[in-house]
């Protein structure tokens, strides 16, 4: 599985986080601190996104605090890149 993440901060709820792709449609989803690590484990955890055909992917960020935006390519080609 390919799979990059990034960590970012958010300060409000409802914050809108913009995700650049160049290259291919990928799988984007913005988790908190213990689903990331559920989703890092193997482990049955929850996430907010789906796929991204589009070059910009809009994502509203349900609560202030850490979060992580990850972008896997599971079933894709490869030579997505993000930028959030």
């Amino acid at each position: 599985m390919t799979q990059s993440s990034s960590a970012i901060s958010v300060a409000r709820p409802w914050s809108t986080v913009v995700v650049t792709l160049r290259g291919n449609a990928a799988n984007v989803s913005h988790l908190d601190p213990v689903n990331f690590e559920h989703s890092r484990n193997g482990q049955t955890h929850r996430h907010h996104g789906g796929l991204a055909e589009s070059s910009r992917m809009r994502a509203a960020i349900p609560n202030p605090g850490r979060w992580y935006v990850t972008v896997g390519r599971i079933g894709m080609r490869a030579g997505s890149q993000v930028q959030a």
